[in-house]
C-alpha cells in the first residue's frame, strides 16, 4: 500500500502519513549499536519470590544524578561531564523522571563485543524506583542509559541488594 499524507498532521510526523512502513532488521542493529559481533549481557536480576502483592528481586541498584535539561543525562558525582544518555521509551526529554538523585535497579546491561574499542559500548535498562518508609519499593517507570564512548556503568557503583516491591 502506497503512503496517502493525512493533512491534518505535520508531513514530518508520523502521525502525517497512513499506510504500511517497512524497515529492515540490519538497518535498526546498525543504528542501535554501531557493533555487528554481538552482545554480551550482565547485571541481570533474578526473582526471589512472589506472594500475594509483594514481589521480591535480588539484583543491582543504583543511585544516579539525572539532569534533564536540555536533554536527559546521567552525571556521576564529582564529575564534570554526564557518562549516559537517557531515554524514557524512544524520547530523550522525559516526563516522569526530573533532574535530581533517583534510586534505580538494573533490569540488564549490554555490552557490545566490539574489540576495537577500550571500553564496549554499553546499554543498562533501568527501573526508577520510589522507595516507601516501610523500605518496599514501587516501580515509577523504565529508562534506558547508553554510555558515552570510554564511559564505563561500573564507574556507578552498583550494589548487589534485595528489592521488595509492592
Amino acid at each position: 500500500m502506497e503512503p496517502r499524507r493525512r493533512p491534518m498532521f505535520s508531513s514530518w510526523s508520523w502521525a502525517g502519513w497512513e499506510g504500511t512502513a517497512f524497515l529492515p532488521r540490519e538497518i535498526l542493529n546498525v543504528c542501535e549499536d554501531n557493533t555487528d559481533s554481538g552482545v554480551d549481557l550482565d547485571l541481570e536480576l533474578s526473582i526471589i519470590s512472589v506472594s500475594n502483592s509483594e514481589l521480591s528481586i535480588e539484583g543491582w541498584v543504583v543511585d544516579l544524578h539525572i539532569r534533564t535539561e536540555p536533554f536527559s543525562e546521567v552525571f556521576v558525582s564529582e564529575q564534570k561531564d554526564s557518562i549516559a544518555s537517557v531515554k524514557e521509551g524512544r524520547s530523550l526529554h522525559n516526563n516522569t523522571i526530573r533532574t535530581g538523585h533517583h534510586r534505580f535497579v538494573v533490569i540488564q546491561r549490554q555490552c557490545g563485543r566490539d574489540l576495537g574499542r577500550v571500553t564496549p559500548r554499553q546499554k543498562v535498562f533501568l527501573l526508577v524506583l520510589d522507595m516507601l518508609d516501610d523500605g518496599l519499593a514501587q516501580r515509577r517507570t523504565l529508562i534506558t542509559v547508553t554510555l558515552f564512548a570510554g564511559c564505563d556503568f561500573m564507574q556507578t557503583e552498583p550494589r548487589r541488594r534485595q528489592v521488595k516491591f509492592v
